[in-house]
């Protein structure tokens, strides 16, 4: 029990397959009652719902801290997930060494990379009237981007993004399958680097690290395999959540899709508004590194809370008809790529795919239809991604792009 007198204790797991199913409407009953609450669960700790507080901790680095893990519960690992896992000034350090890697113009640079590669997906499928999209597309556009990026082949797309599902959705529901595959991502990278050191190095971040120093020396590589995996992790998961997510959401609102196929220079607000409404990374742990007031609560050093992103970007208070998607928001300052010390280093990267997926979704399949119910492709595990095993759909068969 936390030491405030005063605080609400609600029975609250975010990785629950109960909360999974549809997380919004507790989000918005807590949001509106207790804004900040203690739960029980995982050996206790803070929730923030609200966009003010969420904000507030998340722009507190030295508070609210993100080692020695930024789980809850922690990752069963010996090792904080590097950079993820550090605080200042180590995270500035190792976010410096690919900075360049990820910057609006290196995203820009990939774009005709992306799209080559999206189309040669669908050309795949685009005959055939029907596919699971996640399986034929969402995920394989961003695994082989990402692992190109990094020196991988990015034809084994689908044994990296079924260890990264394995770890990401499976931990509390599989944790003995999670820790399997989390082994063979750490073999993988471990050969890529002895390959690199046996028969020269690459033009690619693997390469860039070996190479890279942290206070004057060589980056180890153990460090070297935490920050390739927590790269793969981003890159693996949540843009294929997004698109799929979107999708969902056009379905059943079907004047949203018409709304884009009309006004395609709309898309880049999509893109923001469909992260804003369904944000694929839904929360984040922190350790309370002080004793801090926050919504009118007496938070405790020692403490841990986690911050809900999905949350704060349904509050009213910020958003006005929140939940309403809104093409022609004006004001979209959401939370779905963190803001603080810790913001999401690939956000301009998966920007860029979200948006060339979309498009191309549009373009290439205007008509897809859902042939199943999509809640029974939600991951049982919601607490750290929100996002859909499968998705199959059915469409209008189109030619192959001859360009």
């Amino acid at each position: 029990m936390p030491d405030d007198q005063d605080a609400v204790t609600i029975d609250f797991d975010h990785h629950s397959p109960g909360h999974a199913a549809d997380p919004y409407p507790t989000y918005a009953k807590y949001r509106s009652q207790c804004p900040v609450a203690w739960s029980e669960h995982h050996g206790g700790y803070w929730v923030l719902f609200d966009y003010a507080t969420v904000y507030a901790a998340a722009r507190d680095d030295d508070t609210f801290r993100s080692g020695p893990s930024s789980s809850i519960p922690p990752l069963p690992t010996q090792r904080p997930m590097i950079p993820m896992e550090t605080d200042a000034p180590e995270t500035q350090k190792w976010r410096r060494m690919l900075y360049t890697e990820f910057t609006p113009a290196a995203a820009k640079e990939l774009e005709p990379y992306i799209y080559e590669v999206a189309h040669g997906l669908m050309d795949e499928f685009i005959e055939h009237g029907g596919c699971d999209i996640i399986e034929a597309f969402a995920t394989p556009l961003p695994a082989k981007v990402i692992l190109r990026m990094l020196g991988f082949d990015p034809d084994k797309w689908a044994e990296y993004s079924g260890w990264v599902h394995d770890v990401v959705h499976g931990m509390e529901t599989d944790p003995e399958k999670a820790f399997l595959a989390a082994i063979n991502l750490y073999g993988e990278i471990a050969e890529a680097i002895e390959t690199r050191r046996e028969h020269g190095l690459t033009e690619d971040i693997i390469s860039k690290l070996m190479t890279s120093t942290f206070d004057g020396k060589p980056v180890c590589d153990d460090d070297i395999a935490d920050y390739v995996m927590l790269l793969i992790f981003g890159g693996l998961d949540t843009t294929t959540a997004a698109l799929a997510n979107a999708m969902v959401r056009m379905h059943h609102q079907p004047h949203l899709r018409q709304q884009l196929l009309d006004r395609p220079e709309l898309i880049p607000n999509a893109v923001e508004e469909f992260l804003r409404y369904d944000s694929p990374l839904q929360a984040v742990g922190r350790n309370i590194s002080k004793d801090i007031e926050l919504g009118g609560h007496c938070l405790k050093a020692g403490q841990r809370a986690l911050l809900v992103w999905a949350s704060a970007n349904r509050d009213e208070a910020q958003f006005p008809h929140a939940d309403d998607i809104d093409f022609e928001r004006t004001e979209n300052r959401h939370l779905s790529f963190i803001v603080g010390l810790h913001r999401c280093l690939g956000s301009n990267l998966g920007r860029s795919m979200f948006r060339i997926m979309l498009e191309l979704v549009l373009e290439r399949l205007p008509d897809f239809e859902l042939t199943e119910d999509p809640d029974r492709f939600r991951f049982a595990d919601a607490g750290n991604v929100y996002a859909l095993s499968a998705l199959p759909i059915r469409f209008t068969p189109g030619p192959r792009r001859t360009a």
